[in-house]
This record gives structure tokens, C-alpha cells and sequence, in this order.
């Protein structure tokens, strides 16, 4: 990927010089195995938000497309996201899901689907 075509932050750093005095929100797309252990030994709280895997592989197919210049078709990348054989951190998508789903009884875990949350966007998600 071009960087100057599509320019990215240095995350890690920008995580590294958050305020540490004020609550702050991560946004990741790391399997349950890749998040580093001080995220779980500090308890840190966790909204998981998992997608329908048709939503999810025509999602996938887009990224690789405009970040990655896929020229494949709809109907390989289908097959390659069934196999769980994409290339990337996001799959496979069954054990990354499934990692999570794994611990879904953990109190700083909320596992939520992309249309439930959507369905509650005027109220809280955490009022339940």
C-alpha cells in the first residue's frame, strides 16, 4: 500500500500519548489472542461489536479492493473468506469471532451485534 496514496497514522503512538488522566476509547480490529495482556490484567472495558458474515465479506472485499488493488471477483473472495484463507488480521473471521465468544461471560466484555446496536442508536447500549 502506498503511503502516500493512502496515508496512516502511526497508531501505537498515538495510542502511547493519549491523556492518561481521562477514560479513552481504542478502536481495533485485533482477534482476542492478538490484544496485549496489560488490556486484560488492568481490566480494561471491551465492546466487541461482530457483523453478519455476508455484511462482513462484502465489507472485506471493498477494503482489499480500494487499500490493496483486488481485482478479483465477488465469488472468490466469497470462497477465500469461507475457507477462512484471506490474507490480513481479520481473518479467520469463525476464530476471531469465536475467541471472543469464548469469554463472552468475562464482566468487562459486551458482545453486541452491528444490527442490535444500530436498532438502540437514540439510547445507551450499556443502560440494560
Amino acid at each position: 500500500m502506498d503511503p502516500e496514496v493512502f496515508p496512516c497514522p502511526d497508531t501505537i503512538e498515538m495510542t502511547a500519548n493519549m491523556p492518561k488522566t481521562e477514560p479513552r476509547l481504542i478502536k481495533t480490529h485485533l482477534s482476542w489472542d492478538m490484544m496485549p495482556d496489560q488490556f486484560w490484567s488492568k481490566k480494561c472495558k471491551m465492546v466487541y461489536v461482530v457483523r453478519n458474515p455476508r455484511d462482513t465479506c462484502i465489507s472485506y472485499l471493498n477494503h482489499w479492493r480500494v487499500m490493496n488493488g483486488y481485482t478479483g471477483d465477488l465469488e472468490t473472495m466469497v470462497d477465500t473468506f469461507l475457507d477462512d484463507a484471506g490474507p490480513g488480521i481479520y481473518l479467520p473471521f469463525n476464530q476471531h469471532v469465536l475467541g471472543y465468544w469464548a469469554k463472552r461471560e468475562e464482566p468487562n466484555l459486551l458482545i453486541i451485534s452491528s444490527y442490535e446496536m444500530m436498532s438502540r442508536l437514540g439510547s445507551s447500549l450499556f443502560a440494560q
